[in-house]
C-alpha cells in the first residue's frame, strides 16, 4: 500500500511541476516539442526491440513460405 502512495505522490509532483514551467516557458517547450518527438522514435525503437532474440532470425517471417 505504501508504494502505490508513492507513485501517486511523485505524479502529482511532477503535475505541479510541468505546470509551474508551462506557466512561464511555454514559447520554450513548444519550440522543443519536434526535436523531443523525433528524438523518443529511435529510444522507442531501441526498447521495443530489445528481446527479439539478438538477431537469430524472426521465426518464419519471409522465408518464402505463403
Amino acid at each position: 500500500m505504501k508504494r502505490s502512495w508513492l507513485w501517486v505522490l511523485t505524479g502529482v509532483m511532477v503535475a505541479a511541476a510541468v505546470l509551474l514551467l508551462w506557466e512561464d516557458h511555454d514559447n520554450h517547450i513548444l519550440a522543443v516539442l519536434p526535436f523531443v518527438i523525433l528524438a523518443a522514435c529511435p529510444i522507442m525503437h531501441l526498447f521495443m526491440h530489445r528481446n527479439h532474440g539478438g538477431g537469430h532470425g524472426h521465426g518464419g517471417h519471409g522465408d518464402g513460405t505463403a
